[in-house]
């Protein structure tokens, strides 16, 4: 079920609960940017949105990669292009 509105209001909800709970630069606060990245250029087409988040998450997590499953050649252009 790609509802993309939904899956990018909960990430941005589960960011919003990591800096409330001192995580902001704790991996799965990292790996939450990637996904909301992911969300924001699969579903919504923003791609200077999405480098934002991917920029976010590896500034929290330097070594963080795309998960296989989720790294089609697009997304992995936009991750790319945010390294």
């Amino acid at each position: 079920n790609l509802n993309f509105k939904e899956s990018r209001k909960l990430l941005r909800a589960a960011v919003d609960a990591c800096t409330q709970s001192n995580l902001e630069n704790h991996p799965v606060t990292a790996r939450t940017y990637i996904h909301l990245g992911i969300v924001t250029f699969t579903g919504f087409k923003q791609k200077d949105e999405a480098i934002k988040y991917c920029r976010k998450a590896l500034e929290i997590q330097q070594d963080i990669k795309l998960d296989k499953i989720l790294a089609t050649p697009e997304v992995q252009e936009v991750f790319d292009e945010a390294v």
